[in-house]
């Protein structure tokens, strides 16, 4: 399918947004599964023009998912509707899906109906803004596919950088995501709530619960479990975790580097995918989200109500709600603010003065509306490459 909208695909995968990691890229093509109508589907996109891009896709046979080259049906969509296929593709379950489904998935991901034309002219308005335009140009929201992982992937993001939180999500997901091998390759799911709530915070939960577990086994206590189901989820493609007993377990915390050693030994925690101190917050959330609160629910709400909700789930400050509500839910309103987005409005608008971050933050609500996100990502873009981010650091 060649899609005549606007887009720059590498500047949108590579922006650093906090829906979802960039896809991977394969022979050109940026891809990545996604459930639409709960059936998986492999999306494709690829482009040589601004103006246009391609999206293919691929699809599992009924009775080869997770097997290598399970390939059903592989084509390219039109998007008026011609195609190499006729009609529904029919799989999984006796479930139906067609080719407008996946142009619709692909339109929302990355928000086709918003009209970019339109908000540069916004911009041109603004003689502050409108430099932007040629440093962004072709720039679009890059979209949730999984709200769930939106939210534990701009909780990853608080503090840090743009390449390590993209690996610790890519990390969750090949390791306790569901797997789909495609002919492009092998692809995973980003895990659930349920799933996620039950992976251990860091290797000292799991040594302590694996010790645990060889005590009950000496002492012949019979079927053992934990509260995690003893490790309900493992590692897709890690070794099994090595089983230590209680007396060797004690003699290596003797000494620091044969510590380090165990540590490593276990990988089905979240400090394993680098995480940090963040993993403890992604843990509380992945259990609110798996027995309080429908990630979905969010979607429904108005930008208030969803932005405190959001708030008093530990982890997730003002920040990190905005970002989740931008880049995961498409609340256009949101306008994300931090010391750097501070530091850019205050140069641009307040003459370098020391603004608080909460009043940046209605200062863009307010002056940008419904365009404060995409104005957000544009200017915090637009600071990276200009050269006006280095402007703006600190003097030593």
């Amino acid at each position: 399918m060649k899609l005549n909208y606007k887009i720059n695909l590498q500047l949108t995968q590579t922006s650093g947004q906090t829906s979802q990691p960039p896809w991977k890229l394969v022979n050109d093509e940026y891809c990545t599964v996604s459930l639409i109508n709960e059936i998986p589907v492999l999306l494709k996109v690829s482009q040589a023009n601004l103006d246009s891009f391609e999206v293919n896709y691929e699809l599992l046979n009924e009775n080869q998912i997770g097997d290598k080259g399970s390939l059903n049906i592989k084509g390219n969509l039109d998007v008026r509707g011609h195609s190499n296929v006729e009609g529904n593709l029919e799989v999984n379950n006796g479930q139906n899906i067609n080719e407008k489904m996946i142009f619709d998935e692909i339109a929302k991901l990355y928000g086709l109906n918003f009209d970019l034309n339109k908000f540069y002219k916004f911009l041109s308005k603004d003689e502050k803004l409108k430099s932007a335009i040629n440093f962004c140009n072709g720039l679009r929201l890059f979209l949730a596919k999984d709200y769930f992982e939106s939210i534990i992937s701009s909780i990853s993001s608080a503090n840090n950088s743009i390449i390590r939180w993209t690996k610790s999500i890519d990390a969750i997901s090949s390791n306790w995501g569901k797997v789909y091998n495609f002919p492009s390759g092998t692809f995973y799911t980003f895990p659930n709530p349920k799933t996620l709530s039950n992976i251990y915070e860091g290797e000292i939960a799991e040594i302590e619960s694996n010790r645990h577990i060889n005590n009950n086994d000496n002492s012949g206590s019979g079927n053992n479990t934990n509260s995690n189901d003893n490790i309900n989820s493992i590692s897709n493609n890690k070794s099994n975790i090595i089983n230590i007993n209680n007396d060797n377990i004690n003699n290596k915390y003797a000494n620091k580097e044969n510590c380090n050693e165990l540590a490593e030994s276990y990988v089905n925690n979240l400090r394993s995918c680098g995480l940090g101190y963040r993993a403890s917050y992604i843990k509380k959330a992945s259990e609110i989200f798996s027995s309080k609160l429908d990630p979905l629910d969010i979607s429904y709400m108005k930008y208030d109500e969803a932005f405190e909700t959001l708030v008093k789930i530990p982890g997730i400050g003002p920040k990190v709600a905005d970002c989740i509500l931008l880049y995961g839910y498409g609340f256009m309103e949101a306008f994300p603010s931090d010391v750097w987005i501070k530091r850019i409005i205050s140069y641009l608008y307040f003459d370098g003065k020391d603004i608080k971050v909460e009043k940046i933050r209605n200062f863009g609500m307010d002056e940008f509306k419904n365009y404060a996100g995409y104005t957000q990502l544009y200017l915090f873009h637009f600071a990276r490459k200009s050269g006006l981010m280095s402007k703006l650091k600190p003097r030593k």
